[in-house]
């Protein structure tokens, strides 16, 4: 995997997370408006409330999963296309968000504290979804290998989380709270949301470093290219042979098999006289 940069962010491709977004608090800004008036209302609540509220939980459950994606994208710069990387990954990546929140949930029934721990520890659930080579194999749970990651940065992944969900948004109250409604103030609003924007763009930066130093160790690390067969095969024929030497007892071999006797000649000792002349035949 190759390493991060966050000059990515001047890319062509950020704008598309800026306009996810504005969309994203154009939404919010637009319920919460919605909610208002039907709780100021002198007729009483009415029954649209629970449809307002709704998809004021589908939109905190949809869009944090588009920014993982969008940001994820831009920022390791996978080879295919970003129409097969969004239509690959979306439907898992909807999957795994929404048994995060809903286990999240779960304990957050039992006490807050323990909602509060299962929330950090599936931080990096939209990670193992997009990148880990065992999930995709069926290895792996995302819940459960995002667990196992937090656990392992567990201060890491709580400072980031403190800077960006907790820092951030407090600076952000008691510097521009009264200017980010878009209705009154569209410009600062739009600027409001383009400082967003890059809070998202850093938070999603560092989670990622953290997730792939700990890919690069582990799964990364483990998988070795392997020669395809059909490769290896056409690799052998056109390799010449080199031709063996053979030995006698090769030979005797072969010559048992066919059936042959060896008829080559014995060698005929040579006597010696005395005086040291050979003796003619």
């Amino acid at each position: 995997m190759k390493e991060l940069s966050f000059k990515s962010v001047f890319t062509p491709f950020f704008l598309l997370i800026f306009a996810a977004m504005f969309a994203s608090t154009f939404t919010d800004q637009y319920i919460a408006l919605k909610v208002e008036r039907l709780v100021s209302s002198p007729k009483g609540l009415s029954d649209t409330l629970w449809v307002w509220g709704t998809l004021s939980l589908l939109s905190a459950i949809f869009f944090p999963m588009l920014f993982a994606i969008l940001c994820s994208y831009n920022i390791v710069k996978q080879p295919p296309s970003f129409a097969d990387y969004f239509e690959e990954n979306l439907e898992l990546s909807m999957i795994e968000s929404l048994r995060s929140w809903g286990k999240s949930f779960m304990w957050s029934l039992v006490f807050i504290l323990p909602g509060i721990a299962k929330f950090i520890l599936f931080t990096l659930t939209p990670y193992v979804v997009l990148f880990s080579r065992k999930y995709k194999e069926g290895a792996v749970d995302a819940l459960q290998y995002s667990s196992l990651i937090c656990k392992q940065n567990l201060k890491k992944v709580n400072l980031w989380l403190t800077v960006f969900y907790v820092g951030v948004p407090i600076a952000l109250y008691f510097t521009v709270e009264p200017y980010r409604l878009l209705r009154d103030y569209p410009l600062a609003g739009t600027l409001i949301i383009f400082l967003k924007t890059l809070a998202e763009y850093g938070f999603h930066y560092m989670m990622l470093k953290i997730f792939l130093n700990y890919m690069n160790q582990t799964e990364f690390a483990e998988s070795i290219p392997e020669i395809p067969a059909e490769v290896m095969v056409e690799y052998s024929e056109d390799m010449p042979e080199s031709p063996a030497e053979e030995t006698p007892e090769d030979n005797q071999e072969e010559n048992s098999e066919n059936g042959t006797v060896d008829e080559s000649p014995e060698e005929v000792p040579v006597e010696v006289p005395e005086d040291g002349t050979k003796e003619e035949r």
